[in-house]
């Protein structure tokens, strides 16, 4: 770990542990942000949550990152090293964005993390609860949907493409090439889903570790995560001698 208060961040894990994912990504950013309220931490675009939990990754963990995806064509695992610094945009907030849709025009805001919460589990139905959430009124007292009508699919699908274009680190990706057929593709970067499989990876090993040397030595939770890395192994070692 290069950064780390153990003891918040177990507290962090432990709260997170039940939420769904959104909310597990707001937890971390109050880790990194204890003084910035929740609020306007959740009314941040996705681009830059993206930005910042990128950065919490590596204060945590390194700037090396162990990817591993399955070849689409051939089915082999590929693993990859990615350079967690070469992914770190820190482009303007986007801003609201009109856009002409047949003779009605729609005028969108890029989602934030707040407008992820709750979604619906189906995917269609999220997606258009997505895009409602982030439609504003339109030029000329219109109404967001265009006279009050439903958006039609390719409205849904010309809205999400804007989107997209207007905050692109919303979404990263990254090219990938298998070195057994080579096949090169893109497969999508969670950040915030990759981070809390690591945190919840690395807190199971640390509370073993307290267990083992709570047990040999009567200390407690503090005092063993009062320890340096390096000399916890090594009273775990003599523990086990």
């Amino acid at each position: 770990m290069y950064n780390l208060d153990a003891s918040g961040l177990l507290d962090v894990w432990e709260r997170g542990f039940n939420l769904s994912p959104p909310r597990r990504a707001l937890a971390l950013l109050a880790y990194e942000f204890p003084d910035t309220c929740q609020q306007e931490l959740a009314a941040l675009p996705l681009g830059r949550c993206e930005t910042l939990l990128q950065r919490l990754r590596v204060q945590l963990f390194g700037v090396e990152l162990a990817f591993v995806a399955s070849c689409p064509a051939c089915a082999s695992i590929v693993e990859s090293t990615i350079d967690l610094s070469r992914m770190l945009p820190d482009a303007d907030a986007p801003q609201p964005q009109p856009l002409c849709l047949d003779e009605h025009g729609v005028t969108f805001r890029s989602p934030c993390l707040r407008d992820l919460i709750g979604l619906p589990g189906d995917a269609a139905a999220a997606r258009r609860a997505l895009v409602s959430r982030c439609l504003l009124p339109a030029h000329a007292g219109r109404t967001a949907t265009g006279l009050g009508e439903p958006l039609s699919d390719q409205a849904l699908d010309a809205i999400s493409a804007a989107m997209r274009a207007a905050d692109p680190a919303a979404a990263a990706e990254l090219e990938l090439e298998c070195p057994d057929c080579n096949q090169r593709w893109q497969t999508g970067f969670d950040i915030a889903a990759f981070l809390w499989r690591e945190i919840d990876a690395w807190a199971r090993r640390t509370l073993r570790e307290v267990h083992a040397l709570a047990r040999a030595y009567a200390w407690s939770e503090q005092d063993v995560l009062a320890l340096s890395p390096t000399r916890r192994q090594l009273y775990l070692e003599l523990s086990r001698a």
